[in-house]
């Protein structure tokens, strides 16, 4: 089955409990793939997909890169490397640091958003500073939806107050109430894109390559 919708999940401090709750609430035949950027250090081991495998229903691995998209699964980027879309596939690579980091929320949601407009879902979840906002707001910018856990809900709300200050989100609730919320989501059909869509799609081309590099 080809890919239809994706889910882009960003997180950060704080964001794996958060990460548990949001896919425990996920039914088994989820019809799209969830592609998760956690700001992780440099050497730190990647243990998240374990993680999330003993979460919920959903079969979660490291990407790879080149990887082909498939619904119901859970892709996760490495430590210190980004993970972006590419049509409907993955690229891991070691580009520059995008707000500090690498991986970098901004950098998988833009690509996201390029590939994908108006068929993006993308979540942000617990974590300091701001990344994922310009990301956010390209997907919402191409007619996409967008998500945070709500602040009160996050052991590190700054990330989620950054998207609500920058952007127009769709829903803020707790994290483990977006699993059930996405399952409905991605059955519906997607809004069309704006009318000058190819020309704001030009101008994310600089920030992709960079990350891409």
């Amino acid at each position: 089955m080809s890919v239809q919708r994706v889910v882009v999940v960003g997180a950060s401090a704080g964001g794996i409990r958060a990460l548990e709750a949001l896919v425990a609430g996920v039914p088994a035949g989820f019809t799209a793939p969830m592609i998760v950027a956690l700001h992780l250090a440099a050497g730190h081991k990647p243990l998240l997909p374990l993680v999330l495998n003993c979460a919920g229903a959903l079969a979660a691995a490291t990407a790879e890169d080149g990887e082909r998209l498939r619904n119901g699964r859970i892709y996760v980027a490495p430590p210190d490397r980004h993970l972006m879309i590419h049509r409907e596939n993955l690229r891991v690579t070691r580009g520059a640091r995008q707000n500090r980091f690498r991986p970098s929320i901004d950098a998988l949601f833009q690509s996201a958003a390029y590939y994908f407009g108006s068929r993006t879902i993308a979540i942000i979840l617990s974590g300091a500073l701001s990344d994922g906002s310009r990301g956010l707001y390209a997907i919402k910018r191409l007619g996409g939806l967008a998500a945070v856990q709500h602040p009160d809900d996050a052991t590190h709300s700054s990330m989620p107050l950054s998207a609500m200050r920058r952007v127009g989100v769709d829903y803020a609730l707790p994290a483990a109430e977006i699993g059930p919320l996405l399952a409905e989501l991605v059955q519906r059909a997607p809004s069309d894109e704006p009318a000058d869509a190819h020309s704001y799609r030009i101008e994310l081309e600089s920030n992709m390559d960079i990350a891409a590099a």
